[in-house]
C-alpha cells in the first residue's frame, strides 16, 4: 500500500511490521532531499533507519501510526537540523 504526502511530495510505501506489531513504512533517500544513502546522526535523530532489504532499493524506514504527521516531522527534522 503507498501513501502520498501532496504537502512535501513524498510517495511512502508500507512495509511489514516490526516484530512489535508496529507498522512500519519506507522512503526513498532521494525524495527526502538527501545527498547520500548513509545513515547519519541528523537521520536518525529524524527516526529513520537504513533499510537494508532487496526489494525496495535505497531507502529509510520508519515506524509510524500518523504518516502525514511523521513526515513533517522527518522534513522539518532534516531541513532545519533540529
Amino acid at each position: 500500500m503507498e501513501h502520498y504526502n501532496k504537502k512535501h511530495d513524498i510517495k511512502v510505501v508500507r512495509t511489514t511490521n516490526d516484530v512489535n506489531g508496529n507498522p512500519r513504512y519506507l522512503v526513498s533517500w532521494l525524495s527526502l532531499g538527501l545527498d547520500s544513502y548513509e545513515a547519519t546522526d541528523l537521520t536518525r535523530r529524524a527516526g529513520l533507519t537504513k533499510y537494508r532489504g532487496k526489494s525496495f532499493g535505497g531507502g529509510f524506514v520508519f515506524q509510524s501510526y500518523n504518516v502525514d504527521n511523521s513526515i513533517n516531522f522527518i522534513i522539518n527534522t532534516l531541513r532545519g537540523g533540529k
